[in-house]
C-alpha cells in the first residue's frame, strides 16, 4: 500500500496498538484518520516525521496516548489540518500542548479538546496567521487570553476555550485582537468582571457563549445595538443585572437565547420581541416581575419558552395558545394565577407527533461543527438537561408552583402528543378529565399539592 495517498479507518471498532512501523512506507500519505475506535497503548508523533505529503491528521476518540514530545524528531509536513481531541495528549510530558504546532505554517483548523492539557495558552498559537478554527475544550488551561505583541489581528473565525480554568478579566485589547471570530466560546472559566466595551468590534459574531462565569454588571449597549448577525447568545449562570433586554435591541438574527440563571429584573419590554426568527428562549431563574406579556405569538418559530423560576403574576395570557409550533412551555414557580386556559388544547405541536428535526435544535457552523441547545427540565421528578434527539422529540407543559384555581379543563386530554405534564403544587379543584385517557404519549404527570378529588381516569 506504498501507493496510499489517504487512509480513513474510523468509526469502526479497531483494537489494539498501532505500530511506528505502519506508517514509515506511506511517503505518499496526505490524510489519516484513526478516530472513534479503540486503539490503545502510545503513538508517537514522531513515526508521521518522514511523511512530507501529510495535510491532515485525525486521531479523535482512541484509547491511546498520544505522545507528540518525544525528543529528536522535526516534521517534514505541513498540516492544514489536526485533531487530537479525546487522546490523552501528553500525558509522559506534563499534558502540554503540542510544540511541534509553532513550526506549523499553514495549520487551518486545530482541536486539542478533552486532553487535561495544563499551562497558559501560548500566544503564538492564538495569534498564528493561518489559524481559523481553534478548540481547546475541556482542559486545564489557566492565565486567560494573553494578548497579542503584534499589530496584526488574528485570523481566528472559531475560538473555543470553554470549560477551562482562565479566571482573570476578559481584557479588552485582547478581544480588539478578533475582529473576524463568529463563534466565540469562554463558558465556565471562572471570568469576572463586566463585558468590556470591545465586544462592540466583533460585529461577525453568530455563536456567543459566555455562560457559567462570574460576570456582572448590565449588558453593554452595543452587544444589543450592533451584533445584527448573532444566532445563538449565551449568558446564563453569571451575576448580570438591570434589564433583561433593552428597548434599542436590534438582533433580528437571533435563534436561540438563553439568560437563565442570572439577575436580571424589571419586566420584558415590548420592544425586546423585534426577534423574527427566535426559536428557544430561556430566562428562568431570574427576578423578572409583572404579567406575562401577550405578544409571543410574534415569534413564529419559537418552540422552546421556559420562564420558569421568576416573580410574573396575573393569568396566562390567551395569545399564547397561538403558539402552534410550541413544544416545550415552562412557566412553573411564578405567581401565576386564575384559570387554566382552555385553548392550551389547541395547540397544534401537543396534538400530534412532532415533526421538529434535530438541527431545528443546534447550530451549524461552515465546518459542520455542531453546536447543541441545551434545555433544562424537570420530568419524573429529575432535573436533566435535554439536547439533541431526545430535546427535538420532547413536549412538555410545566405551570406547577403557582396559584391557579378551579378545574382543569378536559381539552387538555387532547394534547395527545404531550410526553410531560406537571400541574402540581397549585390550587386546582375537582376531578381529573375523563380526557386525560387520550394521553397516549404521556410518560409523567404530576397533579400532586391540590385539592382534586375522585378517581384517576
Amino acid at each position: 500500500m506504498t501507493s496510499l495517498v489517504s487512509l480513513d479507518l474510523s468509526f469502526n471498532h479497531f483494537e489494539g496498538t498501532i505500530s511506528s512501523y505502519i506508517f514509515s512506507n506511506l511517503t505518499l500519505l496526505e490524510t489519516l484518520r484513526l478516530s472513534d475506535n479503540r486503539f490503545d497503548g502510545l503513538l508517537l508523533f514522531a513515526s508521521f516525521a518522514n511523511l512530507s505529503n501529510l495535510e491532515a491528521i485525525d486521531l479523535t476518540n482512541n484509547e491511546f496516548e498520544v505522545d507528540t514530545e518525544t525528543p529528536s524528531w522535526v516534521p517534514s509536513f505541513q498540516l492544514l489540518s489536526l485533531d487530537l481531541r479525546n487522546t490523552r495528549l501528553n500525558q509522559n510530558y506534563g499534558h502540554v500542548i503540542p510544540t511541534f504546532i509553532s513550526k506549523q505554517h499553514k495549520l487551518k483548523s486545530l482541536s486539542l479538546s478533552y486532553n487535561a492539557l495544563q499551562g497558559s495558552v501560548p500566544s503564538w498559537l492564538l495569534y498564528n496567521n493561518t489559524l481559523l478554527m481553534l478548540s481547546l475544550r475541556s482542559n486545564r488551561l489557566y492565565g486567560g487570553i494573553p494578548a497579542s505583541s503584534q499589530i496584526q489581528a488574528s485570523s481566528l473565525l472559531m475560538l473555543d476555550v470553554s470549560d477551562n480554568c482562565l479566571g482573570n478579566t476578559l481584557r479588552t485589547n485582547v478581544l480588539e485582537s478578533f475582529p473576524d471570530l463568529f463563534y466565540l466560546n469562554l463558558s465556565n472559566n471562572a471570568l469576572e468582571g463586566t463585558l468590556p466595551s470591545s465586544f462592540d468590534n466583533l460585529l461577525k459574531l453568530e455563536v456567543l457563549d459566555l455562560s457559567h462565569n462570574f460576570l456582572q454588571g448590565k449588558l453593554p449597549p452595543a452587544l444589543r445595538q450592533n451584533h445584527t448577525s448573532l444566532a445563538h447568545l449565551v449568558l446564563s449562570n453569571n451575576n448580570f443585572h438591570g434589564e433583561v433586554m433593552p428597548r434599542f435591541s436590534n438582533m433580528s438574527n437571533l435563534a436561540y437565547l438563553h439568560l437563565q440563571n442570572d439577575g436580571f429584573t424589571g419586566v420584558l419590554p415590548a420592544a425586546m420581541f423585534n426577534l423574527p426568527v427566535l426559536k428557544v428562549m430561556d430566562i428562568s431563574g431570574n427576578n423578572l416581575s409583572g404579567n406575562v406579556p401577550d405578544y409571543f405569538p410574534l415569534f413564529p418559530h419559537l418552540a422552546i419558552l421556559i420562564l420558569a423560576r421568576n416573580q410574573f403574576h396575573g393569568i396566562i395570557p390567551v395569545p399564547l395558545c397561538q403558539m402552534q409550533k410550541l413544544h416545550i412551555l415552562d412557566m412553573s414557580a411564578n405567581s401565576l394565577s386564575g384559570d387554566l386556559p382552555s385553548c392550551l388544547g389547541n395547540i397544534t405541536a401537543w396534538m400530534k407527533e412532532s415533526q421538529v428535526l434535530l438541527p431545528d435544535f443546534m447550530w451549524l457552523s461552515p465546518s459542520y461543527t455542531n453546536y447543541r441547545v441545551k434545555v433544562p427540565l424537570t420530568t419524573k421528578g429529575n432535573a436533566l438537561s435535554y439536547e439533541g434527539i431526545p430535546l427535538s422529540q420532547m413536549t412538555t407543559l410545566d405551570l406547577s408552583m403557582n396559584h391557579f384555581t378551579n378545574e382543569i379543563p378536559s381539552q387538555l386530554g387532547e394534547l395527545a402528543a404531550l410526553h410531560s405534564l406537571n400541574l402540581s403544587h397549585n390550587v386546582l379543584s375537582g376531578h381529573i378529565p375523563e380526557s386525560f385517557m387520550n394521553l397516549k404519549q404521556l410518560e409523567s404527570l404530576d397533579l400532586s399539592s391540590n385539592h382534586l378529588i375522585g378517581k384517576i381516569p
